[in-house]
C-alpha cells in the first residue's frame, strides 16, 4: 500500500495536526473516502482512527458521547463498540504483561540455553 501514491501514509504514526485535519473535514462535512485521500490512508484507516479519536475524547476529555457523536459524525453505537474494543484490549495487554510462574524445568531449561550461548561464543574465540 505504501508503494502506492495515494495510500502512502499507511501504516505510518498521525500527528496531533493530522488528527485536527481529520476532525476538521468530518465537521465540514466531506466524506470518508474523500478524506482518506487527502490523508494519504484508507478508508478503514480513517475509520479505525475516529474509534481511536471518539474514545479519547471520552475518557481524556470528558467529551459526552452525544458530543462525541456530533463532532466525529458516528453513531452511539459505534462510539460503544469502539469503547467495548479498547477495554478488552487493555485488559488483553495487562494479561500479556504478567509474568508468567516459572516451574523449575522452565529455569533449568532456560539455563541451558544460556549455557549452550556462552558455549558457542567461546569456541568462535
Amino acid at each position: 500500500m505504501k508503494s502506492q501514491p495515494e495510500t502512502a501514509a499507511v501504516g505510518s504514526k498521525w500527528t496531533p495536526e493530522e488528527e485536527v485535519l481529520l476532525i476538521d473535514s468530518l465537521g465540514n462535512d466531506k466524506n470518508i473516502d474523500d478524506i482518506a485521500k487527502e490523508h494519504k490512508r484508507t478508508p478503514g484507516g480513517i475509520r479505525s482512527r475516529m474509534r481511536i479519536i471518539a474514545v479519547r475524547m471520552i475518557e481524556n476529555d470528558g467529551k459526552s458521547i452525544e458530543e462525541v457523536c456530533n463532532k466525529l459524525r458516528m453513531t452511539s453505537e459505534e462510539i460503544e463498540d469502539a469503547q467495548k474494543r479498547r477495554t478488552a484490549s487493555k485488559h488483553n495487554t495487562e494479561a500479556k504483561s504478567k509474568p508468567k510462574p516459572e516451574t523449575e524445568l522452565d529455569v533449568l531449561n532456560d539455563i541451558r540455553k544460556r549455557l549452550i550461548r556462552i558455549e558457542a561464543k567461546l569456541l568462535q574465540e
